[in-house]
């Protein structure tokens, strides 16, 4: 419960804690009329933030824009937990690339299966046009995977066994990177 309401709230958190209860109502807020199928208010989360029809390469499902906005209002997390099959690699490639728009990230890092790799890569350039011709797969051998990770790209796509095997070369990667968004 809420500590005795607002007159004790004021008394016992600080401003920074008052701004992220505010922050966490909002959400909560969002969180509802995306529940309901508003999508009247699903679209004005997205417009909030800069968002309209013309931001998609590809034409999203309600349920894609849904996962977008809940993204946006969840202060910027999220965990994509829908059905095989369901467009998932598409709402995280267009939560990385608004991302990436907003200066918010330098990079976006995608750990993917090994048959997958591939398929990524393609879909960020149906998706996302301009930063998919900036994507990297790192594969082959020691040498050429370290050419990789040292490459000027935004979309870095890597299987979890290549993750694991170079991680001196990831940590570097991240070192150098800044603020990255993780895909897995």
């Amino acid at each position: 419960h809420r500590v005795m309401e607002n007159e004790l709230i004021h008394k016992v958190i600080t401003p920074e804690a008052q701004e992220l209860l505010a922050q966490w109502d909002g959400y909560n807020t969002a969180l509802e009329f995306i529940k309901a199928g508003d999508a009247d208010a699903v679209d004005a989360i997205l417009r909030q933030y800069g968002i309209d029809d013309g931001f998609f390469a590809r034409e999203p499902y309600p349920h894609q824009k849904d996962g977008l906005a809940f993204f946006l209002a969840s202060l910027g997390h999220i965990c994509l937990f829908d059905e095989m099959r369901t467009g998932k690699t598409k709402q995280a490639i267009d939560i990385g690339r608004y991302l990436l728009k907003a200066g918010r990230i330098m990079a976006i890092l995608c750990i993917v299966p090994n048959s997958i790799k591939n398929l990524w890569k393609e879909e960020w350039s149906l998706d996302s046009p301009l930063y998919g011709n900036f994507s990297v797969v790192i594969n082959g051998t020691k040498k050429k995977k370290r050419e990789a990770w040292e490459t000027k790209a935004f979309i870095f796509i890597v299987n979890y066994e290549s993750a694991r095997a170079d991680y001196a070369e990831l940590q570097e990667w991240e070192r150098q990177r800044g603020d990255y968004l993780l895909i897995c």
